[in-house]
């Protein structure tokens, strides 16, 4: 494990009432370790790990589709409208079952690019009792855990990140070990930002490389009520009732509801990011990249439309007064089952459903790569590199199954993270979910083989398991007691930038214009902001 300073004093105290109240603490396995004790050990294609000469690979392009949850990304497969990016579709490696590490964009990003848990990294965590993502700012990436532009960087690639989202430039880690960040808004600016640089950068001869993209279409469009009615209500009667029929069904309840509204126009720029990314990929097939390279989708953590309205207005703790929408305030699957998509040269496409997590992908791009991870850090996750390239591949096909999360796993997966209301964390393992509640100790039991929208609590007979999983879920949550929360100094600028997305709503700059903030509508059903 790696090693972190000591905890903040009012972290600490909490961390002490609350291993009383029915947590199980683990004892903490960490060895002192300095970020200048790093040593990294490239290794060829014939090193140690599990990967082969034939499956190796020189480059990295990463891709980032910001808050777009699993079913919604896979409307055209669903319905059989396929889409330019459905040929890309078939011949990736896709992570059937793949769930992020938290809620919301910092902790996630951060689990994406150090392969820890949030727990681990301390990005995106809160001193509060209660986070308030919109008053309070939240902690950076611990400074002693390498990324992994650093980690690829001190072995010789050339690394570059595009990003339109403002977090990429709030001092929170996520740029570290990038030689070049570029901000740019809108998918067309970021594709074309990022193949300049690698035109550039193949015309050079300049060796390896690792390029981030991060695009942020689906996040904001659904948020402006008055624009989203608009782009509805100039929707085809076709393309309106596949998308309704494809609808969380809490979404659509009432079709000309303001949900429903917000869910179509979240649909359509899901489309839309679709189109953007077959694009980029043909693009990069143009340029004949992909023979050589490694190419990684992936979503930071998706969005919720009413899907646990119910049970949210019922504990009704997150601080904003919002029950069952966005995202940040709960740990269900419309929140954290992401997509997760792989294309590599010598890999055909498949459908790999063991259950896997955003925390894989550092150590199954190093294995890739052929690259001895630093010795100091010992990574939760698993390579699935390995495990992809023994399964048959079988052409990937939506099917409702595909939710379902199979009871015959022995993968045990963490989530954490809340940026609006107490920590909340969860644990999968066997087909099972528990989420436990830090504030009141409550626990939330559901079997995902069978209810994969998690719409039945099981009941007390489910107990002992659940007792098990409770067990398993203290060794994650001691790492927590091993950090200091930090938040980074914001300038007006980069406090405005992200007010500009939905953020920071009540923190005072000198800007007053906040275009991200969400629209309220007269016809609202219950609490539908």
């Amino acid at each position: 494990m790696i090693s972190f300073q000591h905890a903040s004093q009012s972290r600490a105290g909490r961390l002490a009432v609350l291993a009383t109240a029915g947590i199980l603490l683990a004892v903490a396995g960490c060895g002192g370790s300095d970020e200048s004790d790093r040593s990294l050990d490239a290794r060829g294609a014939s090193g140690q790990g599990t990967l082969s000469g034939q499956t190796a690979v020189s480059n990295l392009v990463m891709i980032a589709v910001d808050t777009v949850r699993w079913d919604t990304w896979w409307i055209p497969e669903r319905t059989g409208s396929y889409d330019r990016f459905s040929e890309w579709a078939q011949s990736s490696q896709v992570l059937s079952r793949s769930v992020s590490a938290a809620p919301w964009t910092v902790p996630s990003v951060a689990t994406v690019l150090t392969g820890l848990y949030p727990s681990q990294h301390g990005a995106g965590l809160f001193d509060s009792a209660v986070a308030n993502l919109d008053k309070e700012i939240p902690s950076a990436l611990n400074a002693g855990v390498p990324t992994l532009a650093e980690i690829l960087g001190s072995v010789g690639l050339r690394t570059t990140a595009v990003s339109a989202h403002p977090w990429f430039d709030a001092n929170y880690g996520l740029e570290r070990g990038f030689e070049t960040l570029r901000l740019k808004s809108g998918a067309a600016a970021v594709t074309h930002q990022g193949l300049e640089w690698l035109d550039e950068h193949l015309a050079a001869d300049a060796g390896p490389y690792f390029l981030y993209l991060h695009y942020m279409d689906v996040h904001d469009p659904h948020l402006n009520l008055t624009e989203a009615r608009e782009h509805v209500a100039n929707m085809s009667a076709q393309q309106r009732a596949l998308l309704e029929a494809t609808a969380p069904a809490s979404a659509c309840r009432n079709p000309d509801g303001t949900m429903c509204v917000r869910y179509l126009r979240y649909a359509l720029a899901t489309l839309f990011m679709r189109e953007s990314i077959a694009h980029l990929l043909n693009e990069l097939r143009a340029r004949g990249v992909l023979d050589d390279s490694l190419v990684v989708l992936y979503s930071d953590h998706g969005e919720e439309f009413h899907d646990h309205y119910e049970i949210g207005e019922s504990r009704a703790v997150d601080p904003r007064g919002f029950y069952g929408f966005g995202h940040g305030n709960s740990l269900y699957q419309e929140q954290l089952h992401v997509p997760l998509m792989i294309w590599h040269p010598m890999l055909e496409g498949l459908d790999m459903p063991k259950p896997v997590s955003l925390v894989d992908i550092v150590p199954s791009v190093l294995d890739w790569m052929g690259i001895s991870p630093p010795e100091q850090v010992d990574y939760p996750g698993e390579s699935f590199a390995g495990l992809v390239e023994k399964v048959r591949p079988v052409a990937f096909s939506w099917s409702d199954d595909s939710r379902r999360f199979p009871g015959s796993s022995d993968r045990r997966l963490f989530a954490s993270g809340i940026a609006y209301g107490p920590e909340q964390m969860a644990l999968i393992a066997e087909g099972f979910k528990l989420i436990w509640h830090e504030a009141d100790n409550v626990r939330e039991f559901y079997n995902l083989s069978e209810d994969p929208l998690e719409k039945e609590q099981l009941p007390g007979a489910a107990v002992a398991v659940a007792d098990e999983l409770d067990a398993e879920l203290g060794d994650y949550f001691d790492w927590f007691s091993s950090q200091d929360y930090l938040p980074p100094s914001l300038s007006d600028e980069v406090v405005e930038r992200l007010k500009g997305v939905g953020y920071l709503q009540g923190v005072e700059s000198s800007e007053a214009e906040q275009p991200g903030k969400i629209e309220e509508s007269d016809e609202d059903e219950g609490n539908e902001l």
